[in-house]
C-alpha cells in the first residue's frame, strides 16, 4: 500500500503553517515538529509534513464538530471571510498546537500550561457543535428568527381536508370559513 503524500491530498486545511507562525512562537513550533532534537527553521515549516498533517487533522476535528447535524456545509466554511475566517483559523491552530504538544513525551511537565489552552479549544468546539457559537452566514442568522406565519382562510379551505370535511355531506354541517 502506497500512502499518498500530503501534496496529493485533496483536503485543504483551514489554517496554514503561516497562520501557526502568526499565532504561536516559531521557535516552539520548530521544536515541536522536529524529532531529532534540532529545531526546524521557519522557512521549512511551510512544507514540513508533520505540520501539514497536524493542521489537516485539526481541520478534520473542526469539521467533525461543526458539520454535525447539517448546521454547516464544507462550502459554507470555506466561504467564511473577515473575522469569522480568523476565528476558524485560530480554532484550527489551537487544536493543531495541542496536537503538536501531545506528540512529545515530555509534554506531561507542561500539562497545566498547555492543558488550559487545549481545554479552551475543546470548549469552543463543543459550543460550535451545540450551536451556542456560530459562524455567521445567511442560514445560521435566519435560523434564530421566529416564523410567525399562519395559514390563510383560503389555505384552510383548500388544504386542510379533515375527517369532518370528508364526511361532511352525511354527518357534519358545512364549515364556516372565517372572514379576514
Amino acid at each position: 500500500y502506497d500512502s499518498p503524500t500530503l501534496t496529493t491530498r485533496t483536503m485543504a486545511a483551514y489554517a496554514t503553517p503561516e497562520d501557526m507562525v502568526n499565532y504561536y512562537d516559531v521557535r516552539t513550533l520548530g521544536d515541536l515538529v522536529a524529532d531529532d532534537g534540532a529545531s526546524v527553521p521557519e522557512a521549512e515549516l511551510e512544507t514540513n509534513t508533520k505540520m501539514l498533517t497536524i493542521l489537516s487533522a485539526a481541520s478534520g476535528r473542526v469539521d467533525a464538530a461543526v458539520l454535525r447535524g447539517g448546521r454547516y456545509t464544507k462550502e459554507q466554511l470555506e466561504a467564511l471571510t473577515d473575522e469569522s475566517l480568523e476565528y476558524l483559523k485560530n480554532l484550527t491552530c489551537s487544536i493543531a498546537y495541542c496536537m503538536l504538544w501531545k506528540r512529545r513525551t515530555w509534554s506531561d511537565r507542561y500539562e497545566r500550561t498547555i492543558g488550559d489552552a487545549c481545554k479552551e479549544a475543546e470548549e469552543h468546539l463543543a459550543a460550535l457543535r451545540s450551536g451556542d457559537e456560530i459562524f455567521p452566514n445567511d442560514t445560521t442568522i435566519a435560523a434564530g428568527l421566529p416564523d410567525i406565519s399562519a395559514p390563510s382562510a383560503v389555505q384552510l379551505a383548500n388544504n386542510y381536508q379533515l375527517v369532518s370535511d370528508k364526511a361532511r355531506p352525511r354527518f357534519y354541517p358545512a364549515r364556516r370559513i372565517p372572514r379576514l
